[in-house]
């Protein structure tokens, strides 16, 4: 993994504000809306710039920073914001990446996921169900 890198509260400021910029552009971009509530938004955003700062991407703070790099030292894209759980996220309350046709090609799509979760077969498809329940994506 790779070292954390310093930062001052000015950096952390000036990050934060472009995180929020960020953050605004892929909701307007996927057509998400914000979680409802502001202390989650709050958490995420802080975990994003503070991953901007030490580790040079806005890696999903849902994550553990050892997901973030591959053993060959290259970034994880799985575990960059907006990750492809993310994407692939299910509108449920039961936090459920799906459908997909079959097991394996769930399987093989999630592969690279820095978290996976449960599968489970559903009335319509092979589902993963997300670890972070509760995070509207």
């Amino acid at each position: 993994m790779m070292e954390k890198k310093p930062y001052t509260p000015e950096e952390f400021a000036a990050e934060q504000t472009r995180t929020t910029t960020f953050v605004d552009g892929v909701l307007a971009r996927l057509g998400w809306e914000r979680f409802k509530d502001p202390d989650v938004v709050e958490a995420i955003e802080l975990g994003l710039t503070r991953n901007q700062l030490e580790y040079g991407s806005r890696f999903c703070p849902c994550y553990a920073p050892m997901s973030y790099f591959k053993a060959d030292g290259k970034k994880n894209p799985a575990a960059i914001c907006p990750c492809p759980a993310a994407i692939r996220m299910d509108v449920t309350d039961e936090g459920a990446y799906g459908p997909f046709a079959t097991r394996d090609e769930l399987e093989a799509k999630t592969k690279d996921w820095p978290a996976a979760g449960e599968i489970e077969q559903r009335e319509d498809g092979w589902y993963m169900v997300s670890q972070h329940r509760g995070i509207d994506h």
